[in-house]
């Protein structure tokens, strides 16, 4: 829910057109393991989608995965858009779009590495030879 804070009076004293500030609430706790949960599970299906569509290959390592898509649930909650969680988040929406995973520069790292850098996508070829 959000609560609405009447910011005329303090814009009167200055001269300034009253206006209204639209302020979120802090979610309890309750409700944040809930946004959480429904991040995860958004985030959950664009891996499973991705994935899906044949290139590369989910980490085999289900400790990596876990982490990672954490890292990218928490992220989607916090900012709005699944940013890598391997990389910082500055502010400036040009370079935080290139963030956004999957990230453009994974497929370099998955060709010179045989995975991303957060570690979540990887090559047939590493799948293959690397076993939890």
């Amino acid at each position: 829910m959000s609560d609405v804070l009447d910011t005329a009076r303090p814009a009167a004293m200055f001269g300034l057109w009253s206006a209204r500030l639209y302020c979120v609430q802090a979610m309890p706790e309750q409700d944040e393991e809930q946004q959480l949960g429904e991040a995860r599970a958004r985030v959950e299906r664009m891996v499973e989608r991705y994935v899906g569509r044949g290139r590369y290959c989910l980490n085999p390592d289900p400790v990596t995965v876990e982490h990672v898509e954490a890292g990218l649930a928490r992220n989607l909650v916090q900012y709005g858009h699944w940013y890598c969680p391997c990389r910082d988040v500055t502010g400036d929406a040009e370079q935080d779009r290139k963030n956004i995973c999957p990230c453009p520069q994974h497929h370099d790292d998955i060709a010179r590495d045989g995975v991303c850098e957060c570690g979540i996508f990887v090559s047939r070829e590493f799948a293959q030879t690397h076993h939890p």
